[in-house]
């Protein structure tokens, strides 16, 4: 816990170190961010302590998270700087008692709302499987015709719940709208409804901005096959000329810029690709309006998710109306 303020006081350091010790032998949690902290800091004020509370740090519930998944991982300590505008009064027992009580239900009812929050996630009403997955994208929209959509990013924290990762973005898919399950066809300007995964490796027009996948920049020559027919049908190939057997239909990669600056293969048809059933599906750079079926975001929202993935937490995509992939 650091309690700071205009002045310091070594008689408050003192009383306030007793005050961190009675807390300590109370069993309650060394103040956090966590509904325990606030509770904290309801006793802090029913004690009649009144600083300035500028921050909470808990060395054991933060243990093993990272400081951008918003906690520190240095064990509390209690700054020297401290400012109080009267002498603590003395607490005894009843007072004590009652402020653990209240701090207890204060801490209860914060934890309940916090979870009610996050029941509420996308990621926790899907009706696909997230797997072993601890990475998830959600994309959904307000129906089958709309060309706008939101994408959602969640990650699997350490005792196994889904927390958000960044916040919702704007997206634009098919300007067609999603295509029902199982219903999308090459050419019609639809995203596939479904769950899908990642990679195997990230591309672009620019150079590796950064991310835990292997990484491909663009060349003369990097196709992707688009054409129904060819014995290669939805995959990279290189070859470098104008006119390759599958040239119909399919996709100059390193001439559709700016929207393939950055790209994330989506495997939508991927594995034993069914001819005609759609290809080419992918996260890129947004133009300003909808896509042939792919997903766009601003530049800066695909670099974040880009830089986000990780192949070891075996990221999916699941993609949709909200009505359908949704509970």
């Amino acid at each position: 816990m650091i309690i700071s303020g205009s002045r310091s006081s070594r008689s408050y350091t003192a009383a306030a170190v007793s005050l961190r010790d009675r807390l300590s032998r109370s069993g309650l949690p060394e103040p956090c961010l966590t509904p325990s902290g606030a509770a904290a800091a309801a006793l802090l004020t029913l004690l009649g302590e009144r600083a300035q509370v500028a921050a909470y740090v808990c060395h054991a519930t933060c243990s093993g998270r990272s400081a951008t998944q918003g906690c520190g991982a240095t064990p509390p300590r209690l700054d020297a700087s401290v400012h109080i505008s009267h002498r603590p009064r003395p607490v005894n027992r009843f007072q004590l008692l009652t402020a653990l009580v209240l701090a207890a239900v204060l801490a209860v009812s914060l934890s309940t709302v916090q979870s009610a929050s996050a029941s509420t996630y996308s990621v926790n009403r899907l009706r696909y499987s997230t797997g072993t997955s601890t990475q998830m994208i959600v994309v959904t929209a307000g129906g089958y015709r709309t060309s706008y959509a939101t994408l959602e990013t969640f990650y699997r924290d350490r005792y196994g719940h889904w927390q958000r990762a960044f916040a919702p973005m704007a997206a634009r898919i098919g300007y067609n709208g999603f295509a029902p399950p199982g219903a999308k066809r090459e050419g019609d300007g639809r995203s596939p409804t479904g769950r899908y995964g990642i990679g195997p490796f990230m591309w672009g027009g620019n150079y590796n901005p950064g991310v835990h996948y292997p990484y491909r920049k663009l060349v003369f020559g990097d196709w992707w096959d688009e054409h129904t027919g060819s014995p290669t049908y939805n995959s990279w190939q290189y070859y470098p000329g104008y006119y390759p057997p599958f040239a119909s239909g399919s996709e100059r990669l390193w001439q559709t810029l700016p929207a393939y600056n950055y790209a994330v293969t989506i495997g939508y048809n991927t594995y034993r690709p069914v001819q005609g059933a759609g290809s080419g599906i992918f996260l890129h750079v947004g133009t300003g309006g909808a896509t042939a079926g792919c997903i766009s975001l601003t530049t800066q929202n695909v670099l974040n998710v880009m830089r986000w993935l990780n192949p070891n937490a075996h990221p999916l995509v699941a993609e949709g109306p909200s009505s359908v992939i949704l509970y």
